[in-house]
Parts: structure tokens; C-alpha cells; sequence
């Protein structure tokens, strides 16, 4: 196990593969258990070295554990974007089930698993008798674009805004960053982390076999989470009126997580 252990927090369609790839494929050449939290959990689970906390939905444990960890963000426009491109066509089975029944429910995504009865029973109310994905896919752009934001988008903005930024045991990277200054970027995380030597070169070595910039256009269509190496579309997608709603929903969050309004 590294010490101190090391710890990934991310947002959907913030790198969370990207992230999950490197640091799996790291942690299996080091003897390194790796774990994921997508629900909201506190502290490490017992064996993990590594752990990658899915929705950054974390709080720690009443004896922490030492730890480093990175924590990615992205322009909230293009996780609305990209979150419901994705979720028109994902086989993750919540985003497809109408099964709300049992001790574990698999139409309810993780990401809402710990709130309340009353609040899981509302979305299924919204959700009118559907899966997610098929009230997608029943609406027009606009319309699936609205309900994105009023669901899983919101969730994911309200994770970014609870989040504390203060943390000095926490690198703050931009998914813009990741995508922009590969090599750098992951250079600043695995330095943070305390990566030496040979481990940081090998490190390196792992990251860049991740880095859709060296991929090709066939690898890219054949990557589910993928669709493009565009980091940003949300100006191409997003028209003044899809922007008002977006603005009455969540006003400046775009501009208080460092992004320009516009």
C-alpha cells in the first residue's frame, strides 16, 4: 500500500475513465489495491491503496489517513453537453432499468443512492414509468437537454459546489488541463502524489498509453465513453435559450469554478 494513500475525485464526464485507466493500470504494477466509490462514502475502504471516488461524494473518515489525492473539475456547459450525449446511448444498466425494487434498486443511479425516500421517489415520478434513457430519447434536443440539467447535470453541479477547494492534500486539476497539456498535467499530479524515480517514469509511460491525442480516429469510435477529441462543444450545442435556462437553474457556477461566462 503507497503511504500516503492516494486518492482520485471526479465528476461524471469529468476524466473519470481516463483517471480510472491510469491509476488502475498503475496500482496492478505495483501491488496496489484499487477500489471505486461511486456512491457517497467516508473515509478509505480497509485495503485500498488506491481509491477513485466517482462523484467526489466523500467525507473523511474520524481518523483520516494520510493521503494525496487529485480532484478534477470541468466547465459544467460541456458536462451538460457531454452527460447527456452519453446518457442517450450508455449500456450502464440504471441509465436503461425501470427497477426501483429491492435492497439494491438498479434504475437509481449511484450518484443519488444516498438521498433521501422522498427525493428517490420524485424521480421516479419524473421519470413517468421510463428509464432515463428512454425519456431522453422520447424528447427533442432541447427537451432532453432541460431534463438533464433539472437531473443528472444538477446532481454533478451540486457535488462540484459542495466540494472543498481549500484542501492542501488535494491537487486541483481542470479536465481542460488533462486534455490540453497531457504530459504536464499528469506530471503536476503523480509529483504531488510523491512519484519518484522510476515510478514516475513509468507512471508517465502508463498515462500516455491513456492520451486521446495519440490515439486514432478508429480507436476513438471504439471507445463507449468517447466520442470525440473535442474537449469543448458546449457553444456549438448550447443556444441562448438552452444558455437561460442553464443560467436560471445554476447562474454563474461556470464562472465560480474559474470558467469564462461566454
Amino acid at each position: 500500500m503507497p503511504d500516503p494513500r492516494l486518492a482520485l475525485f471526479v465528476h461524471h464526464k469529468c476524466g473519470t475513465v481516463l483517471l480510472q485507466n491510469v491509476f488502475r493500470d498503475i496500482g496492478e504494477s505495483r501491488g496496489w489495491y484499487y477500489r471505486n466509490r461511486r456512491s457517497f462514502s467516508r473515509g478509505f475502504p480497509s485495503k485500498a491503496g488506491i481509491t477513485m471516488f466517482s462523484h467526489s461524494l466523500w467525507e473523511p473518515a474520524a481518523r483520516p489517513s494520510p493521503m494525496r489525492g487529485v480532484h478534477v473539475v470541468r466547465d459544467p456547459r460541456d458536462v451538460l453537453v457531454s452527460g447527456y450525449q452519453y446518457h442517450l446511448r450508455t449500456k450502464e444498466p440504471w441509465c436503461s432499468s425501470t427497477d426501483f425494487t429491492g435492497s439494491s434498486p438498479t434504475a437509481i443511479p449511484y450518484i443519488i443512492r444516498h438521498r433521501s425516500d422522498d427525493f428517490l421517489e420524485a424521480y421516479r415520478a419524473d421519470l413517468a414509468g421510463q428509464s432515463y434513457q428512454a425519456r431522453l430519447n422520447e424528447l427533442d434536443r432541447r427537451g432532453g437537454l432541460i431534463f438533464e440539467m433539472d437531473h443528472f447535470a444538477r446532481w454533478t453541479f451540486e457535488a462540484m459546489e459542495a466540494w472543498d477547494y481549500e484542501r492542501d492534500d488535494v491537487l486541483e486539476v481542470t479536465f481542460e488541463e488533462l486534455m490540453s497539456n497531457f504530459d504536464d498535467t499528469f506530471a503536476r499530479i503523480f509529483t504531488f502524489m510523491g512519484f519518484e524515480g522510476r515510478l514516475f517514469e513509468e507512471a508517465m509511460e502508463t498515462a500516455r498509453t491513456q492520451d486521446l491525442s495519440r490515439k486514432s480516429e478508429a480507436e476513438i469510435e471504439k471507445m463507449g465513453h468517447v466520442t470525440s477529441k473535442t474537449t469543448s462543444r458546449w457553444r456549438d450545442i448550447l443556444d441562448e435559450g438552452l444558455l437561460d435556462e442553464f443560467r436560471s437553474r445554476f447562474g454563474d457556477l461556470p464562472e465560480r469554478l474559474g470558467y469564462p461566462a461566454a
